[in-house]
């Protein structure tokens, strides 16, 4: 959080996952889910600074590894990847291993200013936040859709198409 802050002073572009360690090494069965805390800090910041909040979605990471063990269930032992104890972020990773190297696909919805937004006004902060989380749902949900229509997206198709284009990528939907 500090960092964050420190950046958001110094009007620096930030980059926030607010589902943080939970959403990036989530388990089998949760591709493509958020993992949002029910606290609105994030939007508090913001607000704070007139920051403008970008929201945006990303699709195929998960879809690119195959889940050999959960980091719950039947290995509930999995070490953590931090020294210490953190109460609300399990930093146990699932083990994994890359199987079939999907697209990566971003969408980036509207902006949404904060700049009338008063940071110690909580329910303001929640319209917000509830509104930057419904975006970048509607993201994931579109890309996840749209991706069907992708004929290059299976890497049995895409490799070949682009090795014989000479290094030339093959196309996606359009937009």
């Amino acid at each position: 959080p500090r960092n964050f802050i420190r950046l958001l002073q110094r009007d620096e572009c930030v980059l926030l996952f607010p589902g943080g360690v939970r959403e990036s090494n989530h388990g089998k069965g949760e591709n493509n889910k958020l993992f949002w805390p029910e606290e609105t800090d994030f939007v508090r910041a913001a607000a704070k600074f007139d920051a403008l909040i970008v929201p945006f979605g990303a699709v195929g990471a998960a879809d690119s590894v195959t889940f050999l063990r959960d980091k719950t269930g039947e290995q509930p032992n999995i070490p953590s990847a931090r020294r210490w104890a953190n109460r609300t972020e399990d930093f146990r990773f699932p083990l994994a291993v890359p199987t079939n190297p999907r697209r990566f696909y971003f969408r980036f919805g509207e902006p949404i200013s904060t700049s009338d937004v008063d940071a110690s006004d909580r329910d303001a902060c929640s319209q917000i936040y509830a509104q930057s989380r419904s975006s970048v749902e509607s993201c994931i949900a579109w890309l996840v859709e749209e991706r069907k229509r992708d004929a290059f997206d299976s890497p049995l198709v895409r490799l070949p198409f682009e090795a014989a284009g000479r290094g030339a990528q093959a196309p996606t939907f359009t937009l």
